[in-house]
């Protein structure tokens, strides 16, 4: 939760009013896919993400009249990534 959720609340809170002042902008928080199809074992973190994603939603509503914008990317699981060293 630390992370996923409440270092992103952090920035947002931060960034709001700016765009709010300048009349537009855009938030865009990473989600994961497993969030929509409940995968087991991963309790906390999709809670985290779901968290992440309702306090978008709920922004949103708040923020519809200043012109800023939240979107949700849900991303896949990525198993087995390498990275090469030269």
């Amino acid at each position: 939760m630390r992370l996923n959720y409440l270092g992103a609340v952090q920035l947002i809170l931060k960034f709001v009013p700016g765009m709010r002042q300048r009349g537009f902008g855009q938030i865009v928080n990473v989600s994961s896919a497993g969030f929509q199809m409940r995968s087991p074992r991963f309790g906390a973190y999709i809670a985290s993400k779901a968290a992440l994603d309702t306090l978008g939603d709920s922004l949103q509503a708040e923020t519809s009249t200043d012109g800023i914008r939240f979107t949700t990317v849900p991303v896949g699981p990525i198993i087995g990534v390498r990275t090469k060293t030269m």
